[in-house]
Parts: C-alpha cells; structure tokens; sequence
C-alpha cells in the first residue's frame, strides 16, 4: 500500500493533506477564474450558489497549505494564500449589503482574492516540487545535510525574510520573532518560543530530530579579557550593564552576518557560520563579523575599548546536531576539533586582536602572508598552531574574493 501511494507522491502525512487539497482548491480558486469572467460577459448568472462554498473552501484551503508548508518550510505559498483572504470575504459581504448583482467592484475582488489564492497554491507546489528533488531526508543525519548546506528547500529564504520582521529575540534556528507586532501571527504558523527550549520555536523543535552529521563550518567566539578583574574594578550594576552591552552589540554583529548564535557562556559569545545559513562565503562573513565586533566594542577608538575583547575564528569539520532524548529535551550542539581550537584561539587573544585560523583565511580568500603570523602552542596539541592576528584598525569591507596581496596592506581591507 505504502509503495502504490509513494507512485502518487503521497509519502507523508502532509502530502497526503496536499493531495487532498486539489479539488477543493478547484472549487475554491477556480471561481473567479472561470465563473467570474462568465458572469461579467453575461453568459451565466452570478453563480450564487458558489458563494455559500467560498468563505468555507478559501480558509480550508489555508489550513491545508498550512500543514503542506510544514513539511517544506518554504513560507510564500501560505503568505499568499492569507493574503487573498480579505479580498474574498469582502467580495462575499459586499453581496450580502448589496444584493445578488456582480458589479466591477465586486469581480475585482474576487479576481484579487483568487488570483492571490492561485498564486500561493502555485508557490505551494514549486516547494514540494523542489522537495521531491531534494532526495531522502528521513533520516536524522539527512536531515541535517541538507539543512546545514543549504539543500532544505526555503529554510535559508524563510530566515531571511523572517529577518526581515522587526523584534527580539528570535528562533535561533528560523528567525521566527518572539515578541513585536508580527508575534501573533507567528503564533498561527506555530511558530510559538518553546517552553522547552525557548531559544527555538515550537515548529523547529518538533522537526529537529536527535542526531547530526559532520560539515565544514566558521566558528567564532568572542571573550571579554580579564572579566574577573573587570567585575573587581566595576560596580555589580556597571559590570552587568557593560556585560549586557557586549553581549547586544555581539549578537546584532552576528545576526547581520548570517550566524547562529549558538549559546552564550558567561563572558563569551559563540557564532557558528554555516552554508546553509551564511552561504559559501561563511568564512568571509566570520572575518568581517570579528571586525565588526572589534569596532562596536570600541576597539578602534583613540579613547580605548570600554570592554576589552579577544576573538578566534576558526573553519574546519565539526560535527553539528541535536543531542538528547526523543521527546525530551534537544539542543543544537556543535563537537569536534574545530571548536576546540576556535575557543583556544579566543582564549589566545589579548585585547582588540582577532586571531584568525590560515584555514579561515584560505577560505575567506584572503592571502594570510600579508597579515602578521603568530605561532601558538594550545593546549591539547603537540605542534604550534599558526595564526594570523587581525586587529581593530580596517574600515572597509572583508574581501569576497581579492587576495590582500592585491592591495599591498597589512589589514583586511579591499
């Protein structure tokens, strides 16, 4: 039975709701598209009896694109399909104030409203189209892959365009906004904070399976240096203010070059850089968010840093997942080697520096020879590890793909 529905793409429990929505999107979207040019031809009356259907059949048929939208994440079609909504029942109440007769009005509206609806059921089966593509993702390691390079259909997209929605915090996983003028809505595409894991909404805890798999990602963690003897220094209410500056002006770097913040611990901030997220210039955006985190704290400034902040960026093969028990709590977790040196190379540091990995380097396709080279022994290694020191002194953009050899400078100008 499985096989002879998997031959009708019916291979879940969301496309067989998709499959179910075809003739009632006929009935649905197919009214100002045929009946309405009819009418306005005067071939046919006004199809009243289609009215009684509509106000039912356009919110059944968002209800289904919702479930539909679950599975392949791509938000346009259900976006659409919302839109188109007004248009309806605005057609169908301006029949019951003004009579049966269809005026220019009234078919506008409908032709609006429907066009919407087509549209969003179009968009709706690109994305499942592009999901049939995509290949087996049933398995948790699967999943993974493609969510973390960039094969998961919509996911990047939708984090942009959720981006967009003004708000904090936010789903670390979508961008789903948790508080501001658009949380309501969020709540309707089940995009509620979790009270599991509040870091992430409902709809990405539930799709996020226990396990993980191993991908070439840039990591970057930040250090406020000597916070010790900073809280000694500082009143409580002073250090926590300073604190939760870093940690703000950490976060809104991070954001807008496209990492995951994946935790903060204590003093430090952790951005993880990945191709399905940051695209494949992910080691790019890590060099240029370390310099940004450098000029927001101050660093760059004749007066000094009013916090003072160590960086490491490293890019190297980490294994990225889900740890925990089915049901029970999970959180994304990132292990390996990488991690390990990007900490120590944050923990390297000394104040305003940026030590960057000759991996990262090589893949943000800037020439480490025109940097200052350091050679470090961390711990837990036998042979030094060379680096490269950025400081807070370059004010133009991280190159793309021009080598620093090109320009003769000693920074990370373009």
């Amino acid at each position: 039975m499985n096989a002879f529905l998997a031959r009708f793409g019916i291979t879940s429990p969301a496309r067989a709701v998709k499959a179910a929505t075809v003739p009632v999107c006929i009935v649905c979207a197919g009214y100002p598209l045929v009946v309405a040019p009819l009418v306005a031809a005067g071939i046919i009356g006004s199809g009243a009896f289609l009215h009684l259907a509509i106000p039912i059949l356009a919110p059944l048929n968002l209800w289904l694109l919702r479930s539909s939208w679950r599975e392949h994440g791509k938000p346009l079609g259900l976006i659409l399909a919302w839109a188109s909504i007004p248009f309806i029942l605005a057609h169908v109440a301006g029949h019951l104030i003004f009579g049966s007769g269809d005026t220019f009005a009234l078919l506008a509206l409908i032709w609006a409203g429907g066009g919407l609806l087509i549209a969003g059921l179009a968009a709706d089966w690109w994305a499942q189209r592009k999901m049939a593509q995509l290949g087996n993702c049933s398995t948790p390691e699967g999943y993974w892959r493609a969510v973390l390079t960039g094969g998961h259909p919509g996911l990047r997209r939708g984090r942009h365009l959720l981006g967009l929605l003004p708000a904090s915090p936010r789903c670390r996983f979508c961008n789903a906004p948790f508080a501001g003028p658009f949380v309501s809505f969020m709540a309707l595409l089940g995009k509620r904070q979790s009270v599991k894991n509040p870091h992430f909404c409902d709809d990405c805890l539930t799709k996020m399976p226990v396990g993980g798999t191993e991908i070439e990602i840039t990591l970057l963690f930040a250090d406020v240096r000597g916070s010790t003897t900073l809280a000694e220094r500082l009143q409580p209410a002073e250090f926590a203010d300073r604190m939760n500056r870093f940690f703000k002006a950490g976060t809104d770097v991070l954001v807008r070059t496209d990492a995951l913040i994946d935790k903060f611990m204590g003093d430090e901030v952790i951005g993880l850089y990945m191709p399905g997220f940051a695209g494949p210039e992910h080691a790019r955006l890590a060099l240029q968010a370390a310099r940004e985190i450098l000029h927001a704290t101050g660093h760059a400034d004749p007066g000094g840093a009013w916090v003072p902040i160590g960086i490491g960026v490293h890019t190297g093969i980490a294994y990225v997942g889900a740890l925990g028990s089915e049901g029970l709590v999970s959180d994304m977790t990132v292990l390996g080697d990488a991690v390990n040196v990007a900490a120590r190379l944050a923990s390297a540091a000394g104040s305003g520096e940026a030590l960057i990995s000759v991996a990262s380097c090589t893949a943000a396709g800037v020439d480490p020879h025109y940097l200052e080279a350091r050679h470090l022994q961390l711990k837990g290694r036998s042979e030094p590890v060379s680096v490269r020191v950025l400081r807070a002194g370059a004010t133009k953009p991280v190159p793309a793909t021009v080598p620093l050899a090109a320009t003769q400078d000693n920074s990370l100008d373009g």
